[in-house]
């Protein structure tokens, strides 16, 4: 008798547990530079965070990952970042502005008009850490941007603890310059316990309540 209470807590956070989900929530990043530098004003770095030629705009830290990405695209030809021509690869450092954890990338490509997807980021490395200098960085992922993708194309990263990201630029699809849309990251939190977890605990409550009584019945007995 004396070991049920203690075998039904251990049943109850097991169910919690198992009832509690991760939740990929969508992170801007406050601030971008580049090794690569800039087609022209036109075209400055800042177009890679700043949501200004998204079909829609979504709130950094509060709106689901999936979601937005199903129902966000980016537009055609405005609102992109380019390299200066003769340069196609090196960094993009992305800051989160606070360490979070990082689980996955999403890359949306401008919109290229017709014969200019050979602009589009093609083999690309990230690395993330908790400084600026990337000292201590860890590789999450080497990966291959498909061509000609119009809406967000999705990357799973490692997941690990940063603030800061960089997308090591290795190749493009053959022009002389390189071109991109906007890029987020994915930050996981974990969620509440789900509702059926949440009531089970409750009935779990008042078997413990009835194994007490039950043993306090057999002593005074």
């Amino acid at each position: 008798m004396t070991r049920r209470p203690q075998f039904i807590i251990a049943a109850v956070l097991a169910l919690t547990v198992a009832g509690s989900a991760r939740v990929d929530l969508i992170q801007g990043p406050v601030s971008v530079s580049t090794t690569m530098g800039e087609f022209s004003a036109s075209f400055p770095v800042e177009n890679l965070i700043n949501q200004s030629a998204l079909s829609g705009t979504y709130t950094s830290g509060v709106d689901d990952f999936a979601t937005t990405v199903a129902t966000i695209s980016h537009g055609q030809n405005v609102g992109e970042w380019a390299s200066p021509v003769g340069t196609t690869t090196g960094n993009l450092d992305f800051d989160l502005g606070a360490d979070l954890y990082v689980t996955q990338l999403v890359l949306w490509d401008s919109r290229l008009g017709a014969g200019e997807g050979d602009r589009s980021i093609n083999d690309f490395t990230v690395l993330t850490d908790t400084n600026q200098s990337f000292t201590s960085s860890t590789n999450v992922g080497t990966f291959t941007n498909p061509r000609d993708v119009l809406d967000g194309t999705v990357f799973d990263l490692t997941d690990s603890s940063a603030r800061f990201v960089r997308i090591q630029i290795q190749s493009n699809y053959g022009a002389n310059l390189t071109q991109m849309g906007e890029v987020a990251f994915a930050s996981g939190v974990a969620a509440v316990p789900e509702p059926s977890a949440c009531a089970f605990l409750g009935l779990i409550g008042v078997a413990i309540a009835c194994c007490r009584r039950r043993r306090d019945r057999a002593l005074r007995t």
